[in-house]
């Protein structure tokens, strides 16, 4: 009897603990915020043709990544297109990348191009990122990289020191997914050259840029991209044989899932593939049919 008198105390005791746990859990989860859900795949990858975009990679990933430049179209007549076959006959550039992003919001990243020689580094933070309720309706992304060109100057003396050898960039990107199919980025650029080409030729720049993606499909979109000067960088309309006009950059392109690649084929008239030369270093113009066929291929691996 003792026993079983012990056995239902045990019971209703144990009943009113379990009733007890289950109404603060009630009340704790009334008491918790909930946890941010956070927009993905505002744009596919790091870069929309040439320009970073406000993408990082996944946690602990390494990006690898190949960028191609034929030469200009050669659209000014038929005979011009088959001669120098759509651009694949000329002078190309091309650069081969590796990215690794640590915690899905910091990422470097380090290059080399073949067009002026150039080896690049970067550091990349997903300062905000967009959410689908309460918080933040942009994603915010800030960049800073480093160039350094290997050119020969045949002892001119043009790079005097190893510093004039340096170029730096610095972004402020922001950006806005507003479906599922739309997205678009503006933001700000920052290029400095320790030495410059020309006379003409400022050693601090500044761009006002401009990114859109729009998917087709599920594994297709369009993209474009677009850079402003802002200081009185460009002589738009300079002396026959005095010097050099500089333009715009701008690219329209496709992006194509393939897995876990990413194929990207696009049309620009930038020939330079580093944010000092694109930026700062455009030298060719749409108006004049001098567009650049290209293609990236990314990469990526689970570490």
């Amino acid at each position: 009897m003792k026993r079983l008198l012990f056995g239902a105390t045990l019971l209703c005791f144990s009943s009113a603990v379990f009733a007890q746990d289950d109404l603060l859990n009630l009340v704790n989860d009334g008491n918790q915020k909930k946890e941010k859900d956070f927009v993905i795949a505002t744009f596919k990858t790091t870069r929309l043709v040439n320009f970073h975009t406000i993408e990082t990679q996944s946690r602990r990933t390494l990006d690898f990544r190949i960028s191609h430049r034929f030469g200009d179209l050669g659209m000014q007549n038929v005979n011009d297109l088959g001669y120098n076959a759509f651009g694949l006959d000329a002078q190309a550039s091309i650069k081969l990348s590796l990215e690794y992003c640590f915690d899905g919001r910091f990422q470097v990243g380090i290059g080399r191009c073949n067009d002026q020689k150039m080896v690049d580094g970067f550091a990349k933070y997903r300062l905000l990122r967009q959410t689908t309720g309460k918080g933040s309706p942009v994603s915010l992304t800030l960049f800073a990289g480093v160039y350094r060109t290997f050119l020969r100057t045949g002892g001119d003396g043009y790079y005097a020191k190893d510093l004039d050898r340096f170029s730096f960039c610095d972004q402020l990107m922001i950006a806005r997914k507003f479906n599922r199919r739309f997205s678009l980025q503006v933001g700000a650029a920052y290029v400095h050259n320790n030495i410059v080409r020309y006379a003409q030729d400022l050693n601090d720049a500044y761009f006002a840029t401009a990114l859109f993606r729009f998917k087709l499909s599920s594994r297709v979109a369009i993209t474009g991209e677009y850079a402003m000067p802002l200081n009185a960088y460009y002589d738009k309309n300079p002396a026959p044989g005095t010097t050099v006009a500089y333009y715009p950059s701008m690219a329209f392109g496709f992006d194509i899932e393939t897995g876990g690649h990413v194929f990207q084929i696009a049309f620009c008239n930038s020939f330079g593939l580093e944010e000092p030369e694109y930026f700062a270093y455009t030298d060719k113009m749409w108006g004049l049919a001098q567009v650049r066929l290209g293609f990236n291929i990314s990469r990526v691996f689970d570490l």
